[in-house]
């Protein structure tokens, strides 16, 4: 007698448990394949876009595609003790729990850097210990029918 006889396992249950498992790890791959080809088709619209000098496309059916560029903050390993002390020295020590939420450091570099919002630069005390990037996407936003 097997283990299988013993308990009276539903081999079709566990059959269709593996196909969905089968079928969920295919899907991933081709959802990873889609964002690859998804974001080799924007590198190219957003360099088309960009020599047009066009941000903004509404579509026919209601959506539009924009431009969207996002700055994103980090502090290198290296900086970061000093970082830690001089964040706390800004009154930001909400920002620090002994290591840096991006979200958050990203979230607060961004306000500064909007006029609008902040002074519009990084204060001097952590510029040094900031790298910023700036990653520009595609978004696309439904339109109401």
């Amino acid at each position: 007698m097997t283990q299988q006889d013993s308990v009276r396992l539903d081999v079709g249950k566990l059959r269709e448990f593996a196909d969905l498992d089968n079928e969920i790890k295919q899907l991933e791959d081709r959802v990873k394949e889609l964002k690859g080809e998804r974001r080799q088709r924007e590198m190219d619209l957003l360099e088309e876009l960009g020599a047009a000098g066009i941000s903004t496309i509404p579509m026919d059916d209601g959506r539009t595609i924009y431009r969207a560029a996002t700055i994103w903050a980090s502090i290198p390993a290296e900086k970061r003790q000093d970082a830690i002390a001089r964040f706390e020295q800004l009154g930001l020590g909400d920002l620090v729990t002994h290591t840096f939420n991006a979200s958050t450091l990203s979230a607060k570099v961004r306000e500064w850097l909007d006029p609008e919002a902040g002074p519009g630069v990084i204060p001097s005390l952590v510029e040094d210990l900031i790298e910023t990037r700036e990653v520009t996407q595609l978004r696309v936003v439904r339109g109401r029918r």
